[in-house]
């Protein structure tokens, strides 16, 4: 059977088969129908939302002091500054929320609810799958709600809304997968019958990578492309290498903590995250998953949670975090509260970096012209747990809806999130909503 016979296709999408395993691939002209040429390949709109715990230390820390194109980086965004023309700072923007914050404030991250009567409206990001799902936009993965595992929770606070961000229709939290590796996996099984869990367990259990399993067909297929092609394919599987690398190793570190629980620090369990360095190698691990992802167009959706809401885990050894540093509990709170934050933003800023530097099928725009990318919080001043004058950057343009890219935006007319992802959703493709969460009412008509 030749190469281009087991070359399996989905709308633009194409992937190689082998052992159990399935590898998809970036768009490549040379595998491309020709009426797809004929056309032009377009890139694809996407949705990344971003959520890190316990606000900031104070909005003045954050917030630029110019608007519009000449902004200068304020204390908290200087990592930014590497791509501050891709990047829109929001300010002024309210979420809904009320106590306890922390698990209220996170619940109305992407659903601008006050669970009314305990209910809650479903997350924008659902709804944005949703829509996508049922069009042409349809994709071999919903969404991917990812984060590493972090089981905080809030006294008198509902679990459920605090360790996640994605609700559906219902109300029902759509939980995150907490393992990169898993994570991974899925990127490489469920799209087409031959591929399969019990496969990827086996390769594992023998320590053999996914291109393994595609090695032939791998061979095969770069001996028919061109030459822009072989470079790109050879690029991209050399990236899809260093992923598996990395979170092998993420989940090894993981498995070697949840062995070793007389080794961890005091008050965690095997079950939740060690904080330190384990806690970066996770984040850097599920966002290069996360640039895969959307490279290959599996999904077009993510959610992605540092941790949980109202979190004592931090980077640089902080298992104090929450009570201890953003509530200014101890004399020197402010400088590591200020450190994690912009931990924060590196970390968002390298994400960006990652998807900047992959381009789109069009080969002249990256992944990240086509994306919009929004990173906030729960709460606003980490100390205060207000709702309004939330912290917000967004990266991308969205396909080029986005004008004001690398710009500085005050609102001062009670414009919400919710406002914000109503426009969001539209220029995804969503039908026009007249409202959403419990105060959008459409406000924020252009970008």
């Amino acid at each position: 059977m030749s190469i281009r016979d087991r070359v399996l296709w989905s709308s633009r999408r194409a992937f190689l088969g082998g052992a159990g395993t399935l590898v998809a691939l970036p768009f490549l002209e040379s595998l491309a129908p020709r009426q797809a040429l004929a056309a032009g390949a377009v890139g694809a709109k996407r949705f990344v939302a971003w959520y890190f715990a316990c606000g900031i230390p104070g909005i003045a820390d954050w917030t630029p002091t110019a608007t519009g194109p000449n902004w200068q980086p304020s204390l908290l965004l200087t990592p930014v500054m590497p791509i501050q023309s891709k990047v829109t700072v929001l300010s002024g923007l309210i979420n809904a929320g009320h106590g306890p914050d922390h698990t209220y404030g996170t619940g109305a991250f992407l659903t601008g609810s006050l669970f009314a009567n305990g209910t809650i409206n479903q997350s924008i990001d659902q709804v944005i799958a949703d829509t996508l799902q049922a069009g042409p936009g349809k994709t071999p993965i919903h969404s991917m709600p990812l984060g590493p595992l972090d089981t905080n929770c809030e006294p008198f606070g509902n679990c459920g809304f605090i360790q996640n961000v994605s609700f559906g229709p219902t109300g029902t939290p759509v939980t995150k997968e907490t393992d990169a590796q898993n994570a991974f996996n899925r990127l490489f099984m469920g799209a087409s019958p031959i591929a399969s869990d019990p496969a990827a367990k086996a390769r594992q259990a023998l320590r053999k990578s996914v291109l393994d399993a595609v090695n032939n067909d791998a061979k095969n297929l770069s001996a028919l492309l061109s030459k822009d092609d072989k470079a790109r394919f050879d690029e991209y599987l050399t990236s899809v290498r260093k992923v598996e690398v990395q979170v092998n190793g993420v989940s090894t570190a993981m498995a070697g903590a949840m062995c070793s629980a007389a080794n961890m620090p005091a008050g965690l369990t095997p079950t939740e995250l060690p904080a330190g360095d384990l806690l970066e190698a996770e984040v850097n691990a599920f966002t290069s998953v996360m640039a895969l992802a959307f490279q290959c167009d599996m999904t077009r959706v993510i959610t992605f949670m540092e941790t949980s809401g109202g979190t004592r885990f931090a980077p640089m050894g902080l298992t104090d975090y929450h009570l201890g540093i953003t509530h200014h509990g101890v004399s020197d709170w402010q400088p590591k509260f200020r450190a994690v934050v912009t931990w924060t933003v590196t970390k968002f800023t390298q994400f960006l970096q990652k998807l900047d530097a992959i381009k789109d099928v069009d080969g002249v725009s990256s992944i990240l012209d086509n994306t919009v990318a929004f990173c906030s919080s729960e709460i606003s001043d980490g100390n205060l747990h207000n709702h309004n004058d939330m912290p917000v950057l967004l990266g991308g343009s969205l396909g080029g809806t986005i004008k004001s890219t690398g710009q500085h935006i005050q609102y001062a007319n009670g414009e919400t999130f919710a406002d914000l992802f109503m426009w969001i959703a539209k220029n995804m493709g969503v039908p026009p909503m007249t409202s959403f969460g419990d105060a959008g009412t459409g406000k924020i008509t252009s970008l």
